[in-house]
């Protein structure tokens, strides 16, 4: 097995822990890695349709030039193209409504785990990493829609 080795840390001490960004991320070079993050995740689903499963701000690392990387697919899911995942390794805090649910989750389970993850860059003083936190679903939505439509509108 090769590995790559990347100079950069992951988004949990590059954003939340100041290792990279001590007074905030420049707008430019927050849309720039939300974007990087996004077109990771297109690629994982519609060119090998894979679901990543774990995309927790400590499986992103970023180099010094702010090229993001995602990383750790111990639990990724190799599937058809409209496959869905029928376990449920997610990291808690993380999981989707279908999960925590019960009900199997394919590629929206990762849009979910995204989204999450969006928010938390955006907002970094709402959101500690690895915090065992769980809002109702209700909650949760209101949480994360009505922030990152207020980060757009910004």
């Amino acid at each position: 097995m090769i590995l790559e080795l990347i100079p950069g840390m992951d988004l949990n001490k590059a954003i939340f822990n100041k290792g990279m960004f001590p007074d905030g991320i420049p707008k430019d070079t927050l849309i720039n890695i939300l974007v990087q993050m996004a077109d990771a995740i297109h690629y994982c689903h519609t060119q090998i349709y894979m679901v990543h499963r774990d995309l927790h701000v400590g499986n992103w690392m970023i180099t010094e030039d702010h090229t993001i990387k995602l990383i750790d697919f111990g639990i990724a899911n190799i599937m058809g193209k409209n496959g869905i995942s029928k376990d449920f390794w997610v990291t808690e805090q993380f999981q989707s409504p279908e999960t925590r649910k019960g009900i199997p989750s394919g590629f929206e389970g990762d849009i979910f785990y995204l989204a999450f993850v969006f928010y938390s860059i955006i907002h970094p003083n709402m959101y500690t990493p690895y915090s065992n936190f769980v809002m109702s679903p209700t909650d949760f939505y209101s949480f994360l829609y009505g922030g990152i439509t207020d980060a757009i509108k910004q």
